[in-house]
């Protein structure tokens, strides 16, 4: 507890670097997996049930948490609270039946560990890009294989690809950030309003590459995002061929963190028997701090690679992804099980 009272009262977590956020955390790490999860859930053995350990397989527990979920709802992911430390840390337990799904979202200036208790889950994970600087090189494989491109940053809505939904979402704001060495700051995105910018011989001088699409330049800024939107590439938590394809399927009782742009944007999915995991937030998740949890899909891979680190031996694609709101098919319910959670009636 000292180690995360220590973290949260830096002033922000998100300025320390994950070699240190990992030396903080390890003693919480070393106890997660110290955990009995067949004690702790007084789970039972089953020759046909989830993972638990190497040769155990265990009863899952999902349909035994309380309030009992409809029948048409059974992929219902259950939330048993543990134990909530204000601006420190939160803990609790997400019970997955059968391949549900928690989709992509993201943990803003967070740490999260997350400890198997049992069963499968396949993981997708993205680092958050923060800088682009120096610009990113073309990859003409990828814009081969992307097409025709009608990229035109004239418009933020056409530098990429959006459902209907989407745009409609985005048009409300009508604006979006331009970040450069020049910090024009914030502009219109309409093609009217930056037309009659690039005019005049301030703004024209600057903005050259702004006023032509993007396959006619070797080199390219791309900052012009709707709001909201992130750019990301596959996390470097993952390893080889799992970094690859972004997926990597995790066992009990194996754990894993991710940091404020490590890993930060996660998706999980459950096996055929399902999972149980732990996860230690550091800090949790708090509106009026803007740690809110915000639900992204992939709109498209820009067709260029970036090199990620210093040394220019990481070369990844790179993606943007979009703020949705939360799908209609994900459901979250707390629920009590054992000495965990709460009946909804005491929320």
């Amino acid at each position: 507890g000292e180690c995360l009272k220590i973290l949260s009262s830096s002033g922000g977590i998100g300025a320390i670097s994950p070699e240190t956020l990992r030396v903080q955390l390890d003693p919480i790490v070393r106890m997660l997996r110290e955990i009995d999860a067949e004690a702790m859930l007084k789970l039972k053995k089953s020759k046909d049930g989830a993972h638990l350990q190497e040769g155990v397989r265990v009863e899952p527990i999902h349909n035994q948490i309380i309030p009992k979920v409809l029948d048409k709802d059974r992929s219902v992911v259950r939330y048993l609270h543990v134990l909530e430390i204000p601006d420190q840390y939160s803990i609790g337990i997400f019970v997955f039946p059968p391949h549900a799904k928690i989709p992509l979202h993201d943990h803003p200036d967070m740490c999260v560990i997350s400890r198997l208790l049992y069963g499968s889950l396949t993981l997708k994970s993205f680092d958050i890009v923060q800088d682009m600087a120096p610009s990113i090189e073309f990859d003409e494989d990828l814009v081969h294989e992307a097409g025709e491109m009608n990229f035109d940053p004239r418009d933020s809505l056409s530098t990429i690809d959006m459902t209907d939904m989407d745009q409609q979402q985005l048009r409300s704001s009508q604006r979006m950030s331009v970040s450069s060495t020049y910090s024009w700051g914030s502009i219109a995105s309409s093609a009217m309003d930056l037309e009659s910018r690039a005019r005049s011989s301030w703004f024209s001088t600057r903005t050259p590459s702004l006023l032509r699409p993007l396959r006619e330049s070797s080199r390219i800024s791309t900052n012009l995002l709707p709001p909201g939107a992130k750019r990301v590439t596959h996390s470097k938590l993952l390893d080889g061929e799992a970094r690859n394809k972004n997926e990597l399927v995790l066992h009990a009782p194996e754990v894993t963190m991710l940091f404020p742009q490590l890993g930060n944007l996660h998706e999980f999915i459950a096996g055929p028997e399902g999972a149980a995991v732990l996860d230690v937030l550091v800090p949790p998740y708090h509106d009026d701090d803007e740690r809110d949890c915000t639900f992204y899909r992939v709109a498209n891979e820009i067709p260029a690679k970036m090199v990620v680190d210093a040394d220019c031996r990481d070369v990844q694609p790179v993606f943007v992804v979009l703020p949705i709101d939360q799908p209609s098919d994900y459901h979250c319910t707390p629920g009590r099980y054992a000495e965990y959670g709460k009946y909804d009636e005491e929320l």
